[in-house]
């Protein structure tokens, strides 16, 4: 039976994918490729690149598995409400936390 909402869509992972790609590589890549050299920039990208996909491939099993398809949802099933409530406070927080550019 077709359960709709319960499967992440492909047409928006692709859209969230992109935009994280497009974000990643013209703001912190030339600076990390400055830092660290070009070999070992490139070796610590792909890196980083595998344990991402990985990451959200997990992710994705996961909430299929768990029945939910929101991040949220599955952070709920899982720790219960109080994992919900430090979670939802971390995100909030996150934008403050974030290192800026010191001037």
């Amino acid at each position: 039976s077709n359960q709709r909402g319960t499967e992440i869509s492909s047409k928006n992972l692709e859209r969230f994918l992109s935009n994280l790609l497009f974000v990643s590589l013209f703001t912190g890549l030339p600076y990390s490729m400055k830092q660290a050299g070009f070999p070992l920039g490139i070796l610590l990208l792909l890196c980083v690149a595998y344990i991402t996909d990985y990451s959200i491939i997990l992710l994705i099993k996961t909430g299929n598995l768990s029945g939910t398809n929101t991040y949220q949802a599955l952070v709920n099933k899982a720790y219960g409400f109080a994992g919900y409530l430090i979670l939802s406070t971390l995100q909030f927080l996150y934008p403050f936390m974030c290192p800026t550019k010191d001037h």
